[in-house]
């Protein structure tokens, strides 16, 4: 039960004790009154017949004596009178019934009045010549009382609604600052924080408002600071301090949610875009050109494709971007677009290299995990860089020939295939279109593998050689493929062959 409830209880309970309090006295002082009015009266209607009848008495007129009595007794105020002689003899008796027209039972039991006796003697000279006793009627003072109280209540309640009705009105207004605060109370827990404009006169509600407000304004900053606080941490865990793009634990989240979403991300296009000697320009030009050169490129980037969520570009370390797009399914297009794109670095003079950047395509198609994905777009992204300048190059990779590889997987697979010489070279001929004579033979590399089944296979140049690029062990597989091919020309000038 609210408050405001209890006050307003408290006050009806306070009148209805003050109207109980008020008609207990005003019965008892009134009942006191009447019963007093009741003995006076009946005293001196009894002197009074005393008087009127004595003449007749000494003369010996009954009839007279009746007749006096009974016109007395007929006023309706009374409810016994008996005259009687000296010797007790009755001469005259009336007796009425008791009957309170328009005043209930339960106030006749509840407020009882008693209805004194009163005597007077009918003198004949100086001889006492009879007893007149007289008894009023309690109707006439049953009746003033209930009319009385009737009228007492009746304005005692009018008095009462009307002091509740303004005590309600002051309520209100007294607790409408309170009603205030809860509203301001379940704003907070919105995230809004508004302030009492109204501070009330009560020194009580003025401190409960006063303090509600400084506790609301005290709320708001510490909520503005942990805001504040989350953002600039969740932009050091999942942008790239120096483009502002998602980096690549950011990225690798919104890859993995994409892949694990398979009704609404079934195709799409992933992207590896690397900025050619980005360590060279940096320390040649400094620092600060470089991040420049890495804000234009983020920027430049975002300019060629559709905002998110249908593309997203993303900063994974130092030169190297990402962008992960639905909105192409063509990846000429969308390799042609990127590579221009980003020749206009050294169009606008960002950057002094004339090979701005390599870009590596793999298509998603359902299938792929986020580690293979990966992979096939790494290892586009180095055939690319093994091509020409400002190029891009397309890899979907056959997941049972090219499992997918982590760069330090790729360097074990590779420098152990150089120590177990398990690098092989196919021999391919050429040959002469008119005579059909063999000119010369081109030797192939390839890496034996063994698979789970046991069964050795060949992996083409084309799968490791980008790897072996990007990890720096090509001199070491020059070194090797000489070798082998010397070793082979000595083996057939030995045969004669």
């Amino acid at each position: 039960m609210t408050i405001y409830r209890q006050i307003v209880l408290l006050i009806i309970g306070l009148l209805a004790a003050v109207f109980l309090a008020t008609m207990a006295t005003t019965v008892e002082n009134s009942r006191a009154y009447l019963q007093e009015q009741l003995h006076s009266h009946a005293q001196d209607a009894a002197s009074s017949l005393a008087i009127s009848v004595s003449r007749f008495i000494k003369s010996g007129d009954i009839p007279a004596v009746v007749s006096t009595t009974d016109a007395m007794f007929d006023g309706g105020y009374y409810r016994h009178i008996t005259v009687t002689d000296m010797q007790g003899a009755i001469i005259v008796d009336r007796v009425s019934d008791v009957t309170l027209e328009g005043v209930p039972s339960w106030f006749v039991e509840l407020v009882p009045l008693e209805t004194p006796v009163t005597e007077a003697t009918i003198m004949d000279g100086w001889n006492q010549a009879g007893l007149i006793r007289v008894t009023s009627h309690p109707g006439y003072a049953y009746r003033q009382l209930w009319n009385s109280l009737s009228m007492g209540a009746v304005w005692f309640a009018v008095g009462a609604l009307v002091i509740i009705f303004v005590g309600i009105l002051i309520l209100k207004i007294t607790f409408r600052p309170l009603a205030e605060v809860e509203r301001q109370a379940e704003a907070i827990a919105r995230k809004e924080f508004p302030l009492v404009p109204d501070i009330p006169k009560t020194r009580e509600l003025a401190s409960i408002v006063t303090a509600m407000n400084k506790l609301t304004g005290t709320v708001k900053r510490m909520l503005d600071e942990a805001d504040a606080s989350i953002s600039h941490l969740r932009s050091i865990a999942f942008q790239s301090p120096v483009t502002g793009l998602p980096n690549r634990q950011r990225f690798m989240g919104i890859l993995g949610e994409k892949i694990g979403s398979e009704e609404e991300f079934s195709t799409a296009l992933l992207c590896l875009v690397e900025l050619c000697r980005f360590k060279d320009f940096n320390n040649r030009k400094g620092y600060v050109e470089g991040d420049r050169l890495l804000k234009e490129a983020g920027r430049l980037l975002q300019s060629s494709l559709p905002p998110e969520p249908k593309a997203v570009v993303a900063h994974l370390s130092g030169a190297t971007f990402a962008v992960l797009t639905e909105e192409f399914q063509d990846a000429e297009e969308l390799g042609n677009r990127l590579t221009s794109t980003l020749c206009r670095l050294r169009e606008t003079g960002i950057t002094d290299v004339d090979d701005v950047a390599h870009v590596g395509i793999t298509a998603y198609d359902g299938a792929q995990n986020t580690t293979q994905l990966l992979s096939d777009a790494d290892t586009a992204l180095r055939s690319a860089q093994s091509s020409d300048a400002n190029t891009w190059a397309f890899h979907s990779g056959t997941r049972d020939a090219i499992p997918a590889r982590t760069a330090t997987e790729w360097r074990d697979l590779i420098e152990s295939a150089l120590d177990s010489n398990r690098l092989r070279l196919v021999f391919q001929p050429v040959v002469g279109i008119t005579n059909g004579a063999v000119l010369h033979r081109e030797a192939l590399v390839r890496m034996a593998q063994t698979g789970e089944d046991g069964m050795e296979s060949l992996l083409n140049a084309a799968a490791f050689m980008p790897m072996a690029v990007s990890l720096g062990l090509t001199k070491d597989i020059d070194r090797h493929v000489i070798e082998v091919v010397v070793t082979h020309i000595e083996g057939a000038g030995a045969q004669g062959g």
